[in-house]
């Protein structure tokens, strides 16, 4: 029965068959077992009832009766156990035979599952071997992207200019450490913080129209400024660019990034300027001598009002006219030597004068100053500048007082 049950369950082993194999020996041994147990039981029956037998039959039937019966009960017994080993035997046969059967359906399945596994694991080894690829692939760009975050990071806290990344509605997302310097919170109190937090409403609006026109066009602008307020109340000047942030996978804007340079000193410096320009112009144009700009080929890029006066040409006419359009051969070759030694001793020239010619036609004597203007102490000239005086009314009394002389000369001679 256990290796039966052992067989239903699947898992029919050798020990199993040599249970099998050993059930006709041990039978055989029980029965014998059994018919002497059941002599013994004859024996001993008889023997009491001995005393009854031995008066009707006499005293050695009493004794060999009772073997007799025990024998053939034995007899009977061993007939009956025969029968049933018989049937045992049969079904030990069958049970051999079964597991045969099954031995051999069990070595076909256990070899089509070693196939199996040898190829589950064929295809297993495969996979992990791709697997452990992707990982060590994986792994590589996770410690390059790592590495290129580092070198991100420390590129853009190593410059001074600010960088920013806002949402689209103009709240820090990220920033570098030039940000919390330029407008003076902490890096706790910026992040959040709208534009409109250290922006005046005017600037405000300013900043929502150049986002704005980012984001509907996808175009990104340079070179913008505007005025911030720092925590401390204090105003600065920045220039600022700002583009556009998009999903990686969708493309959507979802808000923008940029550099802001703190332009403070610059804007002062151009507002000095613009003043002392302002004040130049004013001195320039209240005197009444021309003042003159040419670059190094003799063309105008700037002069007061009293030029235009002077040549009887608009300022428009003027600007870019080269000086051989206002002068004769002779004079343009006179300009030309004069300016030159400018330019090569870099020696201004004082009481230079010379002819020019007005747009009627007319001509006026002219008597300048030539000094060379440079963009750098050290570097060669760009041009000239200098004050032209018109000189004709001096020049003809000039003559005249020759002429005169040359006639009270023939008239002493």
């Amino acid at each position: 029965m256990a290796a039966k049950q052992t067989f239903e369950s699947g898992h029919l082993e050798a020990e199993d068959l040599t249970v099998l194999e050993s059930a006709p020996r041990r039978y055989l041994a029980g029965a014998l077992v059994i018919i002497a147990v059941v002599m013994l039981i004859g024996v001993s029956l008889f023997e009491w009832l001995a005393y009854a037998v031995r008066a009707s039959v006499g005293v050695w039937a009493s004794y060999v009766i009772p073997i007799i019966f025990s024998s053939i009960l034995a007899t009977v017994v061993a007939y009956l156990l025969l029968r049933k080993q018989g049937a045992c035997l049969e079904d030990i046969d069958r049970e051999k035979a079964t597991y045969a059967k099954s031995e051999k359906a069990l070595r076909k399945a256990h070899g089509d599952m070693e196939r199996t596994v040898e190829e589950s694991t064929g295809e297993l080894v495969v996979m992990n071997e791709k697997l452990k690829g992707e990982i060590d692939e994986r792994r590589r760009v996770e410690e390059e992207l790592q590495k290129s975050k580092e070198t991100y990071q420390n590129i853009l806290e190593s410059i001074e200019d600010g960088y920013y990344e806002v949402d689209l509605s103009g709240n820090f997302t990220f920033f570098n450490d030039a940000i919390p310097r330029l407008l003076g919170y902490t890096r706790e109190e910026l992040v959040g913080m709208n534009d409109r937090k250290y922006t005046n409403a005017v600037n405000a609006k300013r900043l929502f129209e150049a986002f704005n026109k980012v984001y509907t066009t996808g175009e990104p602008t340079k070179g913008f400024d505007w005025e911030v307020t720092r925590k401390n109340g204090r105003k600065r000047y920045v220039e600022a660019s700002v583009s556009l942030i998009r999903e990686a996978t969708k493309g959507k804007p979802i808000g923008f990034r940029g550099i802001v340079r703190d332009v403070t000193e610059r804007k002062r410096a151009e507002v000095a300027l613009k003043k002392s320009e302002e004040k130049y112009r004013t001195i320039l144009e209240s005197i009444e001598d021309g003042y003159y700009e040419v670059d190094v080929a003799g063309n105008f890029t700037f002069f007061n009002d009293a030029i235009p006066k002077l040549m009887g040409y608009s300022r428009e006419e003027l600007m870019g006219m080269n000086n051989r359009q206002y002068s004769n051969g002779e004079n343009s070759r006179k300009l030309y030597e004069a300016f030159n030694r400018v330019y090569t001793t870099g020696q201004p020239i004082k009481g230079f004068d010379w002819e020019i010619i007005r747009k009627d036609g007319t001509k006026r004597y002219v008597e300048a100053s030539v000094s060379p203007i440079r963009d750098t102490k050290e570097g060669p000239p760009i041009g000239f500048r200098g004050i032209v005086r018109d000189v004709t009314e001096r020049k003809e009394t000039e003559k005249k007082i020759k002429q005169l002389l040359g006639s009270f000369g023939k008239m002493m001679t």
